[in-house]
């Protein structure tokens, strides 16, 4: 079964405005039934026709073992909804739209991890695992009210003018480089709640989700809860950029505010508003081990504002967070 918020902890006390297991997957979606239409186990599901904006197509109420969902190029307005996806595919996501062209697609109301806690474990470590949560790479996405956890990282994401709203992201693994396979990094993971590797990105949207970057009630050290981060093999900017309503807590540091100079060739944001967010101190006093953001934008210029954040929990609860 899924994991579900203990009640009487820190976590299962979160602000009722923050989503959580009950929020988020396929029985808070309005068009839950109380069962799954179709049980895949074992395979992948390979999704090659989309549909249109006037008509597009609808995959819901999938339960998937072992196996994750994929899209083929071209394929567009593609709405997955209402899905458990528990699978393991190295180097890849539980649901994945791998191409630029996958545009004008929605990821809603899914359930998405490993196939067990143990799964959450060094002991599980079987030369393979589920690597990403929800994997894409488009334009024009809606991914929204959905329940990610047991994965080294939660959400990652390319592409412009996408919205990522109300999901509920934690429990992340965590494997080091010494156990091998796709994905462990020198040192170990690198675990996001979301990640973003910047490039040049317009007109994004992030707002009302809970990034929790724990592990088994511990504060994870490595990376960023909300990682909006910048690369030198695809330097550009962030412009247009909305990070507001937010939980997030954890990781070295809890929030990567998107501008990098050490990263040739990249450009600060312009419009980037972090705005009404929450840093949870619950794993570190300071959100994060080293602090709350870093990354950061240069505030009062070219539109980019930090206001209105504030702590929770902790002593400074409610007080207003420094911009970095």
């Amino acid at each position: 079964m899924p994991l579900k918020l203990i009640t009487g902890s820190r976590l299962g006390r979160l602000r009722p405005r923050f989503p959580t297991s009950a929020t988020t997957g396929p029985e808070a979606w309005p068009g839950w039934t109380g069962s799954y239409s179709q049980t895949i186990e074992g395979d992948d599901l390979i999704i090659h026709e989309g549909g249109t904006a006037e008509n597009p197509r609808v995959i819901s109420g999938i339960h998937m073992i072992g196996g994750t969902i994929h899209t083929a190029p071209g394929v567009q307005h593609l709405h997955i909804v209402g899905c458990w996806v528990q699978g393991w595919q190295p180097g890849l996501g539980g649901v994945n739209l791998s191409y630029g062209d996958n545009s004008d697609c929605q990821i809603r109301y899914c359930r998405i991890s490993a196939l067990s806690n143990d799964d959450n474990t060094p002991e599980s470590y079987d030369n393979t695992r589920l690597n990403y949560g929800i994997r894409v790479f488009a334009d024009d996405l809606l991914i929204e009210r959905n329940e990610v956890f047991w994965v080294p990282d939660g959400i990652q994401i390319a592409g412009s003018r996408n919205i990522i709203r109300d999901n509920f992201v934690h429990d992340v693994t965590f494997w080091d480089d010494g156990q091998g396979g796709v994905g462990a990094s020198p040192g170990g993971d690198h675990n996001n709640c979301l990640l973003h590797n910047g490039g040049t990105v317009t007109d994004l949207t992030i707002t009302g989700n809970a990034f929790i970057l724990n592990r088994r009630g511990a504060g994870m050290i490595q990376t960023g809860a909300l990682s909006l981060q910048q690369s030198v093999e695809f330097p550009g900017q962030y412009e247009r950029v909305e990070v507001s309503n937010n939980l997030i807590g954890g990781g070295g540091y809890a929030m990567y505010s998107g501008y990098e100079p050490g990263k040739e060739g990249n450009s600060p944001g312009t419009e980037f508003v972090v705005t009404n967010n929450r840093f949870l101190t619950t794993y570190f006093p300071g959100a994060g081990n080293f602090g709350p953001a870093t990354a950061a934008q240069p505030w009062g210029v070219n539109g980019n504002l930090w206001q209105g954040n504030r702590w929770s929990g902790g002593l400074r609860d409610g007080q207003l967070v420094d911009a970095p």
